[in-house]
């Protein structure tokens, strides 16, 4: 009966204990994680999705007792971080909160820095929407250009200046011809080019062309405006803008912030114009050092859409046998040295191409 007695008060007084300390672990734990008022959590701890935080259910599935627990601290701490977050305070990354139990989480101090476009935010749904319906190329694109002689009879290409190219270069040319012709920008049109002498300028009949040539100290024939694409904002005025149609081709590539450039061609490009591009997947390095990216076709159409572009049409191009002859040899092979048929292989792509309209 005696032991019985004190049972009670001991498994008390256990127990309030227990509580004391998981109370301070926890503050403890959340000044370490919350930022202060003025942070934007730009990226949450794997395991814990924007979704997840919105709605509470950080843990993720299968997580039991005490790992559920800390998963439930670190999901609260997002959750504050994100409450804290106004329009005024997102600003520039500059910190990295991390600890050995919890992965890096991105903060962001603002000051009065200006919001980030809707349109640069994308979803989880937008991009497997975005994947479906544009990019993911059919299998009579992938078979188009297997042997590329019928269609550039039907398009107006001469056979001979496929010979000796980069064979890319040809189903892009290929393309841009159907496109503008579908899209009625092919004649008539203002445009604007990065480089004058592409090929694709000899396949339209525009009503005025201006060139902006990114840095470069070659002299072309046709003249131009030389300058650097980062900074063709607002306070460049070029002659005969706002353009109906903008061609950069193989340049993207070749610019540090490309995410900047495609938002000052936007800019000059009337509502509902076009923008076409072509970029490489895989490539040698060239042109050094002002050779900084290459594009998956996910990645070329993700930093259109985020300068403010719809994707209209899509293309891609690659094989293994071009691309184990680019490594070894450091040359563009071109269409003679290839193996026959060209194969397209969606999962070998050595370039991808893009027309987009302005829609913001």
């Amino acid at each position: 009966m005696v032991r019985t007695k004190h049972v009670v008060p001991i498994a008390i007084v256990i127990g309030a204990a227990f509580l004391v300390v998981s109370t301070l672990r926890i503050q403890q734990h959340h000044q370490r994680h919350v930022s202060p008022s003025s942070y934007r959590v730009s990226r949450v701890p794997p395991g814990v999705s924007g979704e997840d935080v919105g709605n509470g259910t950080g843990a993720t599935p299968g997580a039991t007792g005490a790992h559920r627990a800390e998963q439930d601290i670190k999901t609260m701490c997002v959750k504050e971080c994100i409450a804290a977050t106004t329009p005024e305070t997102i600003g520039a990354v500059d910190a990295i909160v991390t600890t050995p139990e919890n992965p890096p989480v991105t903060a962001a101090v603002g000051a009065t820095a200006p919001k980030v476009p809707s349109a640069s935010r994308l979803t989880e749904q937008q991009i497997n929407k975005l994947w479906l319906d544009k990019i993911k190329v059919p299998r009579s694109y992938l078979d188009k250009y297997v042997d590329p002689v019928p269609h550039c009879n039907r398009l107006g290409v001469p056979v001979s200046w496929v010979k000796g190219k980069d064979y890319p270069r040809v189903p892009i040319l290929l393309d841009f011809i159907e496109w503008t012709r579908k899209y009625n920008i092919s004649h008539g049109a203002n445009v604007m080019t990065t480089y004058p002498e592409d090929p694709e300028m000899k396949h339209i009949s525009p009503r005025t062309v201006t060139s902006f040539v990114y840095n470069t100290l070659k002299v072309l024939p046709n003249g131009g405006i030389f300058g650097d694409l980062h900074t063709m904002d607002e306070s460049v005025h070029l002659e005969n803008e706002p353009f109906d149609l903008m061609i950069i081709s193989q340049t993207l590539e070749h610019v540090y912030s490309p995410l900047v450039v495609l938002e000052n061609m936007r800019k000059k490009i009337r509502m509902g114009g076009y923008l076409f591009t072509s970029v490489p997947t895989l490539n040698m390095q060239h042109s050094t050092p002002y050779h900084f990216f290459h594009y998956t076709p996910m990645g070329l159409a993700v930093v259109l859409v985020q300068a403010g572009f719809e994707i209209v049409e899509f293309g891609q191009w690659g094989n293994l046998d071009y691309s184990k002859k680019l490594l070894t040899n450091q040359r563009w092979p071109e269409y003679e040295h290839l193996e026959h048929p060209v194969v397209n292989d969606p999962d070998q792509p050595i370039g991808v191409w893009a027309l987009a309209k302005r829609i913001v």
